[in-house]
């Protein structure tokens, strides 16, 4: 396409093959259904957009089959799964100090406090019981919470 000469347009078709690959050319194969892209202008350069080099998702693969994608798609949907990921591991954090707190906040200003035990009866905690409780919510605040 490179030898065209400026006086004479020159046509440019389309086509994929039976492997998915895109081709143009100043003619298609025959037997093959080749869409014209555009004709060359007066400069020699082609009017080709990039839609028709890239087509749209629905036209590069097969019906029902997923584009491949582009290396570098692919890296940005796996950086959008890690943010997605640590923002989830960032809400579990954030909800088990919040529990961490409550419990502090109840274990820490009296040495009397009522639980339930298995049945639902109110019970009084051990000292022994409520020191472990606080001394676990606050060692577990220190290292994992802001």
């Amino acid at each position: 396409m490179a030898g065209m000469s400026a006086a004479g347009a020159q046509a440019v078709y389309r086509w994929t093959d039976a492997d998915g690959v895109v081709h143009f050319g100043s003619r298609a194969p025959d037997g093959v259904d080749a869409t014209l892209v555009s004709t060359a202008n007066a400069s020699g350069g082609l009017g080709v957009s990039a839609s028709e080099i890239n087509p749209p998702a629905s036209e590069a693969g097969a019906e029902g089959e997923e584009p491949e994608l582009s290396y570098a798609e692919q890296r940005r949907q796996e950086r959008a799964q890690r943010r997605a990921d640590a923002m989830e591991e960032n809400a579990e954090r954030e909800a088990q100090c919040a529990a961490m707190r409550r419990q502090r906040d109840a274990l820490e200003p009296s040495p009397r406090v009522i639980i339930n035990d298995e049945d639902g009866n109110p019970v009084r905690m051990s000292d022994a019981d409520r020191v472990a409780g606080l001394e676990e919510a606050r060692q577990y605040l220190s290292e994992n919470c802001r």
